[in-house]
């Protein structure tokens, strides 16, 4: 059976298991909670991480989650393997890219994730957003440098190496 795995500040990874019950309490610990993403997906992280200031994760449905977490299949009310093409669609959805600048702004101005116990985080989706790194704050500026679109300036006149 496969789960997807998403740890702070890396990429989310599948993890084959023989047992996800067993597994899920190994790798988040006894104090399981889960969020409905979608009908018969789940994730599942530790309802204790922000109280142990565990590292900031990925922010989800106004919820800011820290600490390791899962994306598993549930049916019937059990936690099940998830499909190749959920988890294509999950490892795409939680790559850390999506979420790198407002994670960068919280480690910077909350510090700690017990700070975030008296916070209302309304909206905190909509923020990620807007926030972005400086690096790609480069990359939305300068773009990809590619040299048959690469521009170049002379005398305040755009010419692409196309053209000349």
């Amino acid at each position: 059976m496969k789960i997807l795995v998403i740890e702070p500040n890396k990429e989310p990874y599948t993890k084959k298991v023989n047992n996800i019950d067993k597994a899920l309490i190994e790798i988040l610990g006894d104090n399981l909670k889960y969020i409905k993403l979608k009908k018969h997906i789940d994730l599942v992280y530790d309802d204790e991480s922000k109280l142990n200031n565990l590292d900031f994760n990925r922010i989800i449905k106004d919820n800011v989650i820290c600490g390791i977490f899962a994306i598993v299949a549930q049916y019937q009310d059990e936690w099940n393997s998830l499909s190749s093409k959920q988890i294509r669609y999950y490892k795409k959805r939680f790559q850390l890219r999506h979420c790198r600048g407002l994670l960068q702004f919280m480690k910077e101005n909350i510090k700690h994730s017990s700070n975030l116990l008296n916070l209302r985080l309304d909206g905190i989706e909509k923020l990620n957003k807007i926030i972005v790194t400086d690096k790609e704050m480069k990359k939305l500026y300068y773009g990809k440098q590619n040299k048959r679109n690469t521009k170049r300036r002379r005398n305040d006149t755009i010419y692409t190496s196309k053209n000349e």
